[in-house]
């Protein structure tokens, strides 16, 4: 296993600042997933690692080793494209046998490795049954299923027998089945094999399932940084911008405009421009969010952190937010109730909850939110609550 070092990273195109000051380390054995939106600058860092893109400033470590000028061939990783092209006139088994003899690397990467020795065979019907393309193996490229492909890919990369296996978008563009599958298999593969695991996505959800340590980018002004990085639990627990809670949500966050004042020592938060009740102004728990004098707030709730009220009577929460809402649609889908407001006077408000066969359009409804499942941010974007 090789840990993976990036000290003061950047890179610009075009007069275009991608990378910036990125200092990242992802220990060796992990299975670490940059996550952001598109043209943040995710891939453009797997790239730096793999030794495709070289960076204007800073080093690339690997396994303890200064690898920044170390051409790729000779860093010791594997790299599994987004789009990974196949040699349409070989069939799999032949695909696999070239990249299994691909060039040895030096002695000083692989010394430690507990699969230095493995014979090619070995590496090859390790990958093959890891990845279980063992029925594919005497088809072309023009008779695989897009998920097959991908599968081959993985298995083409498992075969070099590197210490460091770099993913770029492995799940995207595949059917919810294949995707699912392969989700499954990336995890497994990576517990019996060991190796150190970067994997790029856009998908916040695909990151909490695969992954044990999350690096978030961000975007806009924070394009090209890292942001914030940490468990999957920590991150979706404590954000700490705006930017991070919703890169992992797959709904988008509902967010409110409020401002904190301080009358007689006592804090109490006003929710702007509609009708938003929070349970519980002046008690115990406002303290929790912080000193800052009459800031304003920006509070996000996610979808799946709220709960349906069928009727209007008296909220029973000690803390917490309600809102009331006229007309609101309900959509059931794979066990899943996805409930958007209609009430033109009322923000977009969404939120998910187990599907229990509802009317798809519901009349004085209330949705409430327990304290704990608020966040809060400053406007600068900055969190501001408990963490």
């Amino acid at each position: 296993m090789s840990s993976v070092d990036l000290r003061q990273i950047s890179l610009s195109f075009a007069g275009r600042e991608v990378v910036k000051d990125v200092d990242l380390m992802v220990p060796s054995g992990s299975y670490t997933v940059l996550l952001g939106p598109s043209g943040c600058g995710k891939t453009t860092l797997l790239r730096l690692i793999a030794g495709i893109q070289a960076p204007d400033q800073g080093q690339v470590w690997i396994a303890d080793k200064n690898v920044t000028k170390v051409p790729p061939r000779a860093r010791n990783v594997a790299i599994v494209f987004q789009n990974d092209a196949s040699y349409p006139h070989m069939s799999v088994r032949q695909s696999l046998e070239f990249s299994a003899k691909s060039p040895a690397i030096p002695r000083s990467f692989t010394q430690t490795s507990d699969r230095a020795n493995d014979q090619p065979s070995q590496s090859l019907d390790r990958a093959i049954e890891l990845t279980r393309i063992s029925h594919l193996l005497d088809r072309y490229p023009d008779r695989l299923s897009g998920g097959e492909l991908r599968r081959v890919a993985i298995a083409k990369a498992v075969a070099q027998n590197r210490q460091v296996l770099l993913l770029d978008e492995p799940l995207a563009a595949l059917d919810a089945t294949a995707s699912a599958e392969l989700e499954i298999d990336l995890v497994k593969l990576h517990r019996e094999c060991g190796m150190t695991v970067i994997h790029v996505t856009h998908d916040g959800r695909e990151a909490m399932r695969v992954a044990d340590h999350i690096v978030v980018i961000g975007t806009g002004e924070a394009s090209g940084q890292i942001i914030q990085e940490g468990s999957p639990n920590h991150i979706y627990a404590h954000p700490n911008s705006l930017q991070s809670a919703s890169s992992l949500t797959a709904i988008p966050l509902n967010l409110f405009n409020a401002e904190l004042t301080i009358a007689n020592g006592v804090k109490t938060i006003g929710i702007r421009d509609h009708d938003v009740t929070l349970h519980g102004e002046g008690s115990d728990w406002i303290h929790q969010i912080g000193d800052i004098a009459n800031p304003t707030l920006i509070i996000a709730v996610r979808p799946e952190d709220v709960r349906v009220v069928s009727d209007l009577g008296e909220c029973t929460m000690a803390t917490g937010m309600s809102l009331n809402v006229e007309r609101c649609r309900a959509q059931n889908a794979m066990g899943q109730t996805l409930w958007t407001s209609l009430d033109n006077d009322t923000p977009r408000f969404a939120l998910t909850a187990p599907s229990d066969n509802t009317s798809s359009e519901l009349r004085q409804v209330r949705f409430e939110i327990e304290l704990a499942r608020l966040l809060f941010f400053a406007d600068n974007n900055g969190s501001i609550g408990p963490s």
